[in-house]
């Protein structure tokens, strides 16, 4: 009994000291939510093309891009 009781209060205490460490990630606003420099590039293709639904975006500052698959 005694050793369950040592083993709780060590994972309570575990856990009252890692909350603000977790707490701390929500500010770093970068790392989630909309990216506004995205900005979505033309598609021009036709039904029954390869292309065709194929969503893409490019952001030319931070030098990226991706592709949207249209599944």
């Amino acid at each position: 009994m005694k050793s369950t009781v040592l083993i709780a209060t060590i994972a309570i205490l575990a856990t009252s000291a890692s909350t603000p460490l977790v707490a701390a990630d929500l500010k770093d606003v970068r790392t989630a939510g909309y990216d506004h420099g995205m900005q979505e590039i033309a598609n021009a293709a036709q039904p029954g093309q390869s292309a065709h639904g194929w969503r893409y975006f490019s952001d030319h500052e931070a030098r990226r891009a991706i592709v949207i698959s249209p599944e």
